[in-house]
């Protein structure tokens, strides 16, 4: 599939964002950017509505595939995601609209997009 070509970061839901660096940084010998906070972050579930995380979050100065961990505040629009799972992948992509078109047309479902998706996109529920 095209669009692992453009594979950007490996992401991880962590419960305690500071235990997570030191954990990931000495096991994986990387240095992290500086924390970034979102609060709150807009994200628009598969249905189009909008939603909001509450989120802190870091990525690894090593590449070229980042390691990003993201501490999320329970009761915000994370907890159905790490209900999921704790990680994903991020991904570069030329067309948001065109990627996930194509992605739900092969099967794949969507759970949340941080913008706006301005095409006619299935509904994967």
């Amino acid at each position: 599939m095209e669009i692992l070509a453009g594979i950007f970061h490996h992401g991880v839901i962590v419960d305690d964002l500071e235990a997570a660096m030191a954990q990931f940084g000495a096991t994986m010998d990387c240095t992290w950017t500086p924390v970034r906070t979102f609060d709150p972050m807009p994200v628009w579930n598969a249905a189009g509505k909008q939603l909001n995380a509450r989120l802190r979050v870091v990525y690894s100065h090593q590449g070229p595939l980042r390691m990003e961990l993201i501490e999320s505040v329970p009761g915000s629009a994370y907890d159905a995601m790490r209900a999921l799972g704790r990680s994903h992948l991020g991904v570069w992509v030329d067309s948001v609209a065109d990627s996930a078109a194509a992605m739900l047309a092969s099967g794949w479902g969507c759970w949340a997009v941080l913008r706006r998706i301005r095409a006619t996109v299935p509904s994967p529920i």
